[in-house]
C-alpha cells in the first residue's frame, strides 16, 4: 500500500526541513512525498533539491490549496494525506499504524486521529481530541483535525480544495468526505500530528469572520440552521474559557 503525503509550502524553509526530515524517518517506506512549492525565494527549493526520494513542483500559485489540489493531481498513491511545513508525524511508527488500519480493517475509506499542538520547543500548548464522527457533527461545529485525516485515493476523484474559500476550504473538503459521500471513516484514538503552533492568536473578528465562511458552506450544503447557533456550537468552549478567567 502505497501512501502520499503532499506538502504545500511558500517561503518556509527551516519549518519544511523537519518536515521533510518526519517523512523520511518513518518506519514505513512506501511513502511518496509530494512538495509543491510556490515559487520560494528562501531557499525552500534548493533543500527540496537536496533531499532524496521527492516528487517536487515549484512554480508560482493562488496559495496553500491551490498547492495541495496540484499536489493531489501528482499523486499515485493508494492512500493520501497531508502534512504542512513546520509540523511532523507524533512518532516515526505513525504512517506504518495507519496503513495497519487500512489492511487491518478493509472496509474502512478512511482514518483520522488526535493532533498535538506544540511551540518551537515542543511544547504542548493544546490537545485536539476529535472523538467519533456522528451524522450531522459539522452542523455542530466538529470536525476532525486536517493533517490527521488520510483515506483512500478514489475519494479525491473529481475533487479539489475550493480556491474561492480562503480559510475553510479545507473543511468544505471535509464535509464532502464525512457528510456527504456516506464514507466509512475511522477514528484512531491516538496522536498522529504535531501542529506548530506560532504563538499567534486570532482575534474574535477573524474567527467570526471564518465561522460565517462556514456557515455559508454549510447553507450550501443543506443544511438548516441559524448562524448564531451554529456560532455558539462551535465556539462555546472557548467563550466559556473566557468567562472563568
Amino acid at each position: 500500500m502505497k501512501v502520499s503525503i503532499i506538502t504545500a509550502c511558500f517561503n518556509s524553509k527551516n519549518g519544511l526541513r523537519k518536515t521533510i526530515q518526519s517523512v523520511s524517518e518513518q518506519t514505513y517506506k512506501n511513502i511518496e512525498h509530494i512538495i509543491i512549492d510556490g515559487g520560494s525565494t528562501d531557499g525552500s527549493l534548493e533543500l527540496i533539491k537536496s533531499s532524496k526520494d521527492i516528487i517536487y513542483l515549484s512554480e508560482p500559485d493562488q496559495g496553500l490549496y491551490d498547492g495541495m489540489n496540484k499536489g493531489l493531481r501528482k499523486s499515485n498513491g493508494d492512500v493520501i494525506g497531508f502534512l504542512n511545513a513546520d509540523d511532523v508525524f507524533f512518532d516515526k511508527n505513525t504512517i506504518k499504524l495507519i496503513v495497519c488500519e487500512f489492511k487491518n480493517n478493509k472496509s474502512i475509506d478512511g482514518i483520522y486521529g488526535n493532533l498535538l499542538y506544540v511551540n518551537q520547543d515542543d511544547k504542548v500548548t493544546r490537545r485536539w481530541l476529535p472523538g467519533e464522527f456522528k451524522k450531522k457533527s459539522f452542523a455542530m461545529g466538529w470536525h476532525p483535525p486536517h493533517p490527521t485525516v488520510y483515506v483512500k485515493s478514489y475519494l479525491y476523484h473529481n475533487k479539489s480544495y475550493r480556491l474561492d474559500l480562503p480559510v475553510c476550504a479545507d473543511f468544505e473538503i471535509l464535509l464532502q468526505l464525512f457528510e456527504k459521500d456516506s464514507s466509512h471513516m475511522k477514528y484512531m484514538n491516538r496522536y498522529l500530528v504535531k501542529f506548530m503552533d506560532n504563538g499567534v492568536s486570532s482575534g474574535w473578528s477573524s474567527r467570526i469572520s471564518s465561522a460565517y465562511q462556514i456557515y455559508q458552506v454549510l447553507l450550501q450544503g443543506g443544511y438548516k440552521l441559524s448562524f448564531l447557533n451554529f456560532l455558539w456550537r462551535r465556539y462555546k468552549e472557548k467563550v466559556l474559557q473566557v468567562i472563568k478567567k
